[in-house]
Order: structure tokens, then sequence, then C-alpha cells
């Protein structure tokens, strides 16, 4: 969230005459996530934000203020090169259905997003040059997010409060580490008693850092040195398959490693408050395709003791074409108290309070036949300690411990490798501890290369799976307590680590893509016994768990219990689905019962477990029953735990959904700004509205804090009218009537263009007006019956797609008599079309499978599935005439005939402006604008440019048409004015003339232009150049039609930054006392995807002379600059206001509060939605 108070030190006029605080949130963002995998995470992060949309500092949902931080289930997922943070929240139907109703929906929306800064390199000399067809985003493709990770030195994050509501830690570090497709590897750290508004801090470890800080970068043992001039290595930079990292300390030391072509390579990130330093080592340098980093809690799970030498396993995965290989490393650290310096051989890192040693390589495991892709680790499931005193007393105890890798890749098996830990504390006089020190331990020189010297035990690898009880490594480790204290005796913990195959997991058919261990679950039952997932290509996710066959004499089994996704088949959503499977899979941090899957088109879906409840009877009667003891009651639990697991059932919940390419263009609903329609070059058109959401947790809120939950909301993709065979270009929305003439556009109506020739235009059908109203309804929190919209009896139930088609078709009769009906003037056909909306919203709502839903409130938002089948608009035309691809759209929205009045002018034909690419024809340049609702084009504006037209802008009233483009000409069209007598204008009468022109505006290509909504004469335009400047037009007493220039400015970043989208709002800032001095509000984004508000001087006609000089009109104020981690991190490609915004104004003159939505959508496949206030001081 960003607050700016204007400030004017200059010696300039003031604009405002009051200081104005603008405060603007982040709401929204929507994009698909890439199709990487480890690109998701579902962790206890720290919410430094208020978690809802209202700014009156509502409790969160332990019941402690906004302002103090506190952990939430948070998905972190990568979308192109922007990291999104998002929370769960309940669907809150309405006030009465919402208690009673326990299926309702669980809506998963971005709260936040991270952008790093190293997207601002403006390195040109390696810049990638597209080739003749490619694809535009392929251009940020190598710096897209291809791994992250989650770091924390916090263990038990539940446990973080004490019962009296303070910290139980003083200072808790969380982060994430991500990794780029170009071999940058950056950090996100985030520190718990940072006051700053900013609490995540950057980072980097790998790559260009355009922001210069004391760093000091070190570079051991890596092949290729030469890097540039952060001391970077080339060799590191490399597409990054998987990346690791964990916390060795208090939380200033993490270690990073990542696994690439380049092999596996090593980073120290050291971050305190006077210093940052990164240490690098590469290890080994044959290709990984997989790497995990697991601290070794080998005292007793007591990170707090200091003193000691610890251990990291590292595991590595092979990507080789057969016969791959797991990589077993350890790296040895010790943590002490007082600062110490350390000179010993083995040492790599030596810091004040940490020492961290040269990497240990003991051998590989055998067994994966293709890539190995993926790691789990099951800490300590097993441990057992014993007392023993052999020798006179010299043997302390002796304790083992047994844990579980999983690992799998492109082989699509599943292999659980147990380590069996024995730890022995002896204690041994100073000649012995020489000698414990320098035994069992392998040659530190020895590391992966060895493994092509030893081949021979890859021949009979097959024969290995049948011997599964036998050790495949032996890993000796020893640790010197108390190492380096004067006395004369030490206590060395002997620890000896044998590795064996438990089982082979036989399930998926194709490869794996993830694996996740349950987190055990004591309090729940059914949750203590390990239960693993894991993700395919298969498109399937299933969870696998153990069954005891010892009856048989079979031992442990490790069979599927569970599967969700989309098995045998069936593909889902015809765009964005999960058509090649999943890639990613986790649990809910908190409690398991939830699991989110990462499809490869870029959707995250998300499941419910859902228990009977008789279940919970059942165990009521066994627990406190009569006659069977405490014994049996134990007994019969543990022998439900596995009955219970394999009946839990999944309910699919709301997807997190987005488009996965370029957004090229967005319009609002035109009307009240009900929803938002999307375009974009992944040949979709989606539909995004507001629904009202509580917190997961809110059944405990006070009655105060549920009062105030009423008012939340989030958007989400409901409908997905268009799915196209031709990349998006642009979109507009049409429709104005909101009586009941036929002779209006009806509302609820759009016109998409594409790289076609063709313009389709397309109704909303039946299905979709009932769920917008019903949402409309539920944000309400009303019962009673809402305002009529226009009679619908034309429209039809849903859309479908035929096979090898472009066109949507109806369900219902031929598009014709759709037409036919939708216009016709019967009389007979009035008398129903008064309630004809009332009556199709009291109908029951049909959902798919044939059941119905009496309650409105009982309405299931739509899946992944249904948003590609279901949610289609019917295509009502198609407009024909330009020819060659479109580029851009605009609409004069008529106003309704009771509002025209007898206007000069007429207002009540809603008209369509297009234009195509124009390749060296002047011809093609020219304008068409069509009546939609005739399906015929009734002009075409010639003579205006030389070449593609890219942007134009109705004036609010239609008088104006503004165009410009490539010529960097704005030409101003007016409408001819042949009708004065307000009758129905002939076909010529809605065409516009050439009226105006500013050769050569600007020095480079306009971007964008735009018509002030409150003042029809102003117009803004924004061009390559960087700069944006202001016009106005002025009607001469001759009837000729002026162009003049009032100001131009730059935005507030250094250097000449591309403008790319300008738009006005329409409301407006007013000046006080005598001052006639009006200020628009307007909004420009740029091609780094920055955004930001100015308040911009606007007068009259008659208040002003136009040839007065510059120094008398005061400057543009920046109202807010959005921070760089809510934009966009490429171009912005459209800016739109929300109409019909709310105003509430507190008594007295010019004081009062604005309250604005702004959207926004990007190259960077992200459509972002800002709620500001702007309040006077």
């Amino acid at each position: 969230m960003a607050t700016s108070i204007n400030t004017n030190d200059s010696d300039d006029q003031l604009l405002l005459s009051k200081k104005v605080e603008t405060t603007c949130k982040l709401t929204f963002h929507g994009a698909a996530a890439n199709s990487c995998p480890h690109s998701l995470l579902w962790v206890r992060a720290p919410s430094s934000s208020p978690s809802h949309d209202d700014d009156t500092g509502v409790d969160d949902d332990d019941g402690h203020n906004n302002n103090t931080d506190h952990l939430k289930d948070t998905v972190i997922y990568a979308s192109s090169g922007v990291i999104n943070l998002a929370t769960s929240y309940k669907h809150s139907p309405s006030s009465s259905s919402s208690s009673n109703n326990n299926s309702s929906n669980i809506i998963t929306s971005v709260d936040s997003t991270l952008v790093t800064r190293t997207l601002q390199h403006n390195d040109t000399t390696n810049k990638k040059v597209l080739a003749r067809g490619e694809a535009a985003e392929d251009a940020a493709a190598p710096r897209s997010v291809t791994g992250l990770t989650w770091v924390s030195n916090n263990n038990n994050d539940d446990k973080i409060r004490k019962e009296d509501g303070s910290r139980g830690s003083s200072c808790c570090y969380y982060g994430i580490v991500a990794a780029f497709s170009d071999g940058t590897v950056t950090s996100w750290r985030y520190r718990r008693h940072d006051q700053n508004q900013n609490q995540w801090r950057e980072h980097v470890l790998v790559g260009h850092d355009p922001q210069p800080c004391k760093k000091e970068i070190v570079n051991d043992d890596v092949v290729g040195m030469g890097g540039d001039d952060d001391g970077n290595n080339n060799n590191m930079l490399e597409s990054i398959a998987d990346i690791s990292a964990v916390c060795i300390d208090d939380g200033t030391s993490w270690l990073v490693a990542t696994a690439s072509s380049k092999g596996i390579f090593l980073h120290i990130s050291h971050v305190d408050e006077d210093k940052e330093a990164v240490y690098s080592r590469q290890i080994g340098h044959h290709a990984a395709a997989s790497v995990q980093l697991q601290c070794n809690n080998n005292n007793n799970n007591n990170d707090n003791v200091v003193d000691e030498m610890k251990e990291c396993y590292m595991f590595a995965g092979s990507a080789s074409p057969r016969h791959n290989k797991i990589w077993v490393y350890t790296i040895p650290y010790f943590t002490t108290t007082t600062t110490t310096t350390t000179t010993s051989s083995s040492c790599w890192v030596a810091l004040p309070l940490l020492t961290i040693n040269t990497p240990h390589y003991h051998g590989h495991l055998l067994g994966h036949q293709d890539w190995i892709t993926c790691f789990s680790w099951l800490d300590h499931f097993v441990n057992v300690a014993t007392n023993n005193d052999e020798e006179g007393g010299k043997n302390h105890g002796e304790t083992r411990r047994e844990s579980l890798l999983a690992s799998s890749g492109h082989d699509a098996k599943i292999r659980l490798w147990k380590f069996s830990t024995w730890e022995v504390v002896v204690v041994a006089k100073d000649d012995d501890v020489s000698e414990l020190e320098n035994g069992g331990r392998n040659n530190e020189e020895e590391d992966s290369d060895s493994d092509e010297e030893n081949s021979d035990d890859e021949v009979d690898i097959d024969d290995l799976e049948e011997e599964e009880g036998e050790a495949r490594l032996i890993i000796s480790h020893d640790h010197n307590i108390a190492a380096g204290c004067n006395n004369t005796t030490a206590m060395t913990t002997l620890t000896t680590t044998a590795v064996s195959l438990e089982a082979l997991l036989l399930g998926h058919e194709e490869a794996v893509t993830s694996l996740t261990w349950r987190k055990p679950q004591p309090q729940q039952r059914g949750n203590n016994k390990p239960c693993l997932l894991s993700s395919s290509m298969d498109r399937t996710i299933l969870l696998w768990m153990e069954e005891d066959h010892g009856e048989k004499g079979g031992g442990l089994l490790w069979v599927p219990i569970s599967r969700v996704g989309s098995a045998g088949g069936i593909l889902g959503g015809s765009i964005g689905a999960s058509l090649m499977g999943f890639v990613d899979a986790a649990f809910s941090p908190m409690d398991a019962n939830r699991i989110v899957g990462h499809g490869y088109g870029g959707s995250i879906h998300f499941w419910t477990q859902q228990q009977q409840q008789q279940k919970e009877e059942e165990e009521e009667v066994v627990l406190h029953g009569g006659g069977g003891g405490g014994g049996n009651a134990i007994m019969a639990e543990q022998e439900e735990q596995e009955a219970d697991a394999q009946q839990q059932s999944w309910v699919a919940d709301p997807c997190i959904t987005g488009h996965f390419r370029s957004v090229e263009d967005m319009a609002w609903e035109p009307i009240h700004g009900e929803y938002l329609l999307t375009t974009s070059s992944d040949q979709t058109t989606r539909l995004w509205t507001e629904v009202p959401v509580v917190p997961l947790e809110s059944k405990n809120s006070t009655t105060q804090q549920q009062q105030q939950y009423q008012h939340h909301t989030r958007w989400v993709e409901v409908g997905r009218p268009q799915v196209h065979g031709y990349d998006m270009t642009s979109i507009v929305c049409i429709g104005g009537g909101v009586g009941e003439n036929d002779d209006e556009e009806p509302c609820h109506r759009f016109v998409s263009g594409a790289d076609e020739k063709v313009l389709r235009v397309f109704d909303a059908p039946k299905s979709t007006l009932r769920m917008l109203q019903s949402m409309k309804q539920q944000r309400q929190q009303s019962e009673e019956e809402l305002d009529q919209q226009h009679p619908s009896s034309w429209r039809v139930e849903r859309a479908f797609m035929p096979s090898l088609g472009l066109s949507n078709k109806a369900t219902a009769d031929t598009t014709e008599d759709q037409e036919s009906s939708k216009f016709s003037n019967n009389n007979n056909t009035t008398n129903n079309n008064g309630n004809d909306d009332q009556t199709m919203l009291d109908n029951t709502i049909v959902v798919e499978g044939g059941s119905s839903i009496k309650s409105i409130g009982e309405l299931k938002l739509p899946s992944e599935r249904d948003l590609g089948v279901t949610t289609l608009w019917p295509e009502s035309r198609k407009l024909f005439g330009h020819e060659s691809e479109l580029v851009c759209l605009d609409a004069y929205r008529a106003p309704s005939s009771s509002l025209s009045g007898g206007s000069v002018v007429d207002t009540t034909t809603t008209l369509v402006a297009s234009s195509c690419k124009a390749r060296n024809d002047v011809a093609s340049a020219a304008i068409r604008l069509w009546d939609a609702r005739k399906g015929k084009c009734v002009g075409i504006l010639k003579g205006g440019h030389r070449s593609t037209v890219s942007t134009m802008s109705f004036s609010r009233d239609g008088k104006y048409l503004a165009s410009s483009g490539k010529d960097r000409r704005i030409c101003i069209w007016r409408r001819r004015i042949n009708n004065p007598t307000g009758d129905s204008p002939d076909e010529e009468g809605s065409s516009y003339e050439l009226s105006a022109a500013a050769d050569s505006a600007h020095k480079r290509i306009v971007w964008s232009v735009h018509f002030c909504p409150a003042r029809p004469d102003i117009l803004a335009s924004g061009s390559r150049d960087g700069l944006v400047k202001l016009w106005r037009l002025v009607e001469v007493a001759d009837g000729s039609l002026e162009i003049k220039e009032l100001i131009r400015f730059e935005s507030s970043q250094t250097g000449k930054n591309p403008i790319t989208a300008v738009a006005f709002a329409e409301d407006l800032l007013r000046g006080s006392g005598d001052d006639k001095l009006e200020c628009a509000i307007l909004s420009i984004g740029t091609e780094s995807g920055r955004i930001e508000i100015w308040a911009v001087p606007i007068f009259s006609s008659n208040d002003i002379n136009v040839s007065d000089s510059e120094a008398a009109t005061p400057r543009p104020e920046l109202l807010c600059a959005i921070p760089a981690k809510d934009c966009h991190y490429d171009t912005v490609k459209k800016i739109s206001w929300r109409p019909n915004t709310t105003t509430h104004h507190i008594h007295g003159l010019n004081e009062g509060t604005m309250h604005l939505t702004l959207a926004t959508c990007g190259r960077d496949n992200g459509v972002r939605i800002f709620k500001l206030a702007i309040k006077e001081m």
C-alpha cells in the first residue's frame, strides 16, 4: 500500500490549494502461473499488510490488529517475472445463507506481489534479438522465474505467539529465494521486528544488481571465472532448473543451492545490519535437474544449541540420458556465541559467529532410469532412544532415528530411501579426539566426478531393486561438542547413517514433477501416519500411505489412497487448463486439509478435504461407549486411522487463474462497472467480478468484526466469454440502453478484435446474467429484488464451441432468429419483455450435470473446466471490411433516448471505431465506424493518417474522435451535424470528418490518447518520447476547430521513460475560494511497468486564453507513484478507471474523501486492480 502527500516546494503556482493525501492499495493481481516445476509454495508466511479491503484497521483472524504482523497460510507462486503472495477467503453468499452453508467456496486471491529490481538491467549488449515472426512475449522469457524456495529460522511457526500475545522470538526471519531462467538468483527477506513499511527487502545473490550497495562477492572453485563488474561468474548465468535454501544460524546467513546444466552451485548469503556478503562455490560439473538442502538435526531437535558442529544434507539429482544418480553431500557448519577466527584447511567461509566447512561427498544412490527432478524429506518419523553404560561409563547412550527421502523424476517411479541414523555420545581424552575426528570420513576432494570411474555398479541396477533391506550407502559423521574448550576431555557424538531402499511406488504413467510429505498433525485423527503427495504430467495428483499387510506376510505396502485431478485423460478447459498435467502440488501448511495443484497451463487448483459426519458420531461411540475400556478405544482409533484417510473426499474449490501471455486490452462494463473484461495474446477473453468473502477463521471473530467483514470482496474470474484461434488484440464494451426502447443497444455486449480481419460481437447468455445478478445481490447483502435489466427474452441459456470452429454457437435457435427477435418491434412480444429479466432470476439455477439450486446463496463459482466450456458467450455478429489484422478499438456508448433530448448531434447510436495494420498502405490506415446493432459500417475515415493507427478515443458526448499512431500525428474527427431536428439520422449522418490535426505532436510513436470524461474538449496523449501532453480543442468563430497544447510533463522516474498508456478519471479535484481552476486526475503507465497518478489543471473555455504564457498555468502535481513491487514489470498496455465509482464527501467546502478504482494490464501477463483514496488534508 502506497501513501503520499503532495508537496510543492518550487516557485511555480500551486495546483492544489490544499494538501492531498493519496492512498493506493493493490487489491488484485490476476496472472497465470509459470509452467515450471518448483515455482509454487504453500507456507505459513507473515502478513505485513491489512488482509482486507477496508481502511478501518480491522482485526485479523487471530484477533490481533492488522498493524501487528501474524502468520497466515500463503500460496506463493511465480507468474512470468512476478512473485505473487495469495491468501484464502471463504465465499460469503449472503448474511442469511452463509451461516448455514458448510460447503462455501474457498477463494484464494493475490494480496501482494514482489518484483525483482534486476529486471531494470539496461545492458543492451546481451539483449535478445527476436527473429521475424517470433512472439513478442518471448522477449520477457529470459527473465521469468523458474524456481522458488522458502526460508525460515523459526521451526515452529504456529507457536511464536505466547499466551499473553507477545512474541516468542525477538527476531524471526522469513524469506523467499527465487531463481530465474537467465541464472539470476535473488532473495527477499522479511524481518518481523522491522518497522519499515516495506517489510520485504531484496538481496541479489547472482546477477546484475542495479542498486549498488556494500556487498562482498567471493567465488571459490568455480570453473570459467571471468564475470562482470558485479563479480558474478558467467558460468553461473545459466537457466536454473531447481533451487533450495536453508537458514543455518539466527537468520542472517542462508545457504542456497541451485541446479542447472552447468552443475550444482552453492551460495552463502550473509546479510547483517552493516554488511552484505555472497560466497559462491561450484560442486560438480555434471548437469543436475534437482537439488534439496535439509538440515540434519542430530541434537534432539534443539536448534538453540550453540558451540556445536552441525551439518546440512544436500541431495542432487542428475540429468543423464540413463542410469541417473542421487548425489549425497553433507555441509558441516559451526555456530558459536563468541567471535572466533578459524584457519582450518577444511573451512570454506568464516564469519564472526558462523563457520562453514567444505562440503563432503559421501557417494550416490542408483535406481532411477531417467532425470531425477524432485525430492522430499520426512524428518524423524521414527525416533528410538536407548541408554547403555559401556567401558566404565564412556558410552553415555545410543539414539536411532529414521528419516525418509522421496525421489522421483521422468521415469514415473517414486523411490523411498530410509536414512537410519545411530548416534552414540562418547567421552574421550585429547589423544582420542584427533583419531575420532579423522575416522570414517570420505576424502574431501572426492565429488560427483568420481562417479565416472565407478560404472560397474550401474550394470545391475535392476538387481538392486530386489534388495530393499540392504544398505546402499553408509554415511559417517561425528560432531564434537565443546570442541575448542581448555579442558582435557571432549564429548563427541559418533553418528552413522545407513541409506537403504524402503519402497518403490508405482502409480503414475508420466513424469512425476513434485513430491511433498504431509506434516504430522497429532491433533487430527488419521493424520499421524506418513502421507506423501505426488503430482505428475499424467494429469493426476496422488496421495500415498502405507498399509499393513502383516497378516498376509507382506509387511507394509505403500498404496495410493486418494486421487485428484483429471484422471483418465479428461482434458478440462480448452485454454489454460491442465492439458499437460500438474507441475507442482502441496498440502496446506496449517492443518493439511487442503491440496493445491499447479497445472501446466498456469492455473492453480485447490481441493478441500471433506469427511463424513457419520464418522465423527461413530468415534464418539467408540471413545466414550461403555464396556470397552480405554485401551480398546485407543486401539480402535488406531485401526480406523487408515480407513478414515481412505474415505476422505476432496472437493474442488475455485482456482487461481489468469492470462498466460501478454494482456493487450481491457474494458469495464460501461454502466455500473459491474465486471471487467480482459483480452490477451493467449487467445482468450476473461470476465472478472467482485465476490464477497470473509476470512477462513472469521467464526471466532466478534460481532463488530463480522459486520466489517460484510463489505470485503475479492476479484475472481467467473467467465471466459471468448476462446479464439487467433491472438486477441482489442476489446470494447458497448450497449447503453437502460430502458425498454428496442432501438437502443442492449446491455452486456462487447466487440473484440484479433489478429484477423473480422470484428466479432458477443452477447451475454442468461446463465452469465444470473450469476452476475447473484454476485451483485450478495455484495449488497440484501434479499430484496434488484433493478430490472434490459429485456432479454432473445438471450440464449449458454453457448458452446464447435469442433474446429472459431465462432461460439448458441444452444438455442439460430443466430438469425435471435437477431430478429432481439430488435423486433412486434407488439405481441412486449407483454412478456417487461418482467423477463426478473422471471429469469427467479427461475431455478441449472448447473452442469442437471442438478438445480433453489437458493441463490448456494451458487457455486465455476471451476477451471467450467470456465473454458460452460461460460462462453454466443457470437451474434461478424463485422467485415478491414484488409489486415485489427489493432485497436474504441466505442461511443449512446445514452438512453430519454436522456439525449433534442441534441443537435445524434446521440442515440452506439458507434464502434476500429483500425488495422497499415503496411506501407495509406488506404489501410483508414478508420472504420460501425453500428454494431445493425451490423454495418456507417463511415470510413480517410486522409488522416499515413501508417497504423495505434490508439483512438471518443469524447464522452460522442462529438469528437481522436486518433494517433506511428506517424506521430494526432487527428481530431468531429461528428457531422446533418440533422438539427434531433430525428433519427440517415446512414451518412453518423459519419465524422477531419476537423483538426497536430502534425508531429510527439517525437516518437504515440501509444495512447484519452479524452477527459468531465471535459470533452481536453485530451491527453502519451508517447514513446517520454512526454505526456494535454491538448485543448477550441472552436473558432468560423466553425473550424483548433487543437492547442496546454501542458507537457514527464513521469517522475529518472531518464526518458516511454509513456504507453494514459487515462482520465471521471471525477475532478476542485480548487477553493474564487479560483476557477479544476484538476483532472490522470493516470499514466510506462514501458517499464510503472504507474503514476497525477493531478493536471484544466480550464473552461472562458477561463483562460490559450495564448497566455506557460507561467500562468500551474504545473501538474504527482498524487501517487505506485511502488515498484505493486506495478507491472513489463510494458503497461492499458489503464482504465472503473465507471460510476462512489465519492464520499465530508461536510464542508472542498473537504472529503474520493474513492476510485483503477485497473491496469500489461505485457507481463498480469491484470492489476488498485483502490485509491484521495483525501484533502
